[in-house]
């Protein structure tokens, strides 16, 4: 599976493809590492989640990976009605 910010690169198979990964920004990373080092350094939740969103767009908490499935509900296709 892929997310958005993600693509494919084709291969000499026809349905075969490979990843392109977008790396983090080393900037952006050795400064969180600088964060994140300093003596005393504390933060809650959602500063820490932010922090690592700043590196890492695609990151989220397992907790809000599990409760998106939760309100995913799929209909089956007999129980379907469209509306004219």
């Amino acid at each position: 599976m892929l997310t958005t910010t993600e693509g494919t690169n084709a291969t000499k198979h026809d349905r075969i493809y490979v990843a392109r990964v977008d790396r983090p920004d080393a900037g952006k990373l050795q400064a969180l590492v600088q964060v994140i080092m300093e003596p005393g350094w504390n933060a809650g939740e959602k500063e820490t989640v932010q922090l690592l969103q700043s590196v890492v767009p695609e990151f989220r908490r397992r907790e809000d990976i599990t409760d998106a499935k939760k309100e995913y509900h799929p209909v089956e296709a007999s129980r379907m009605v469209v509306a004219n």
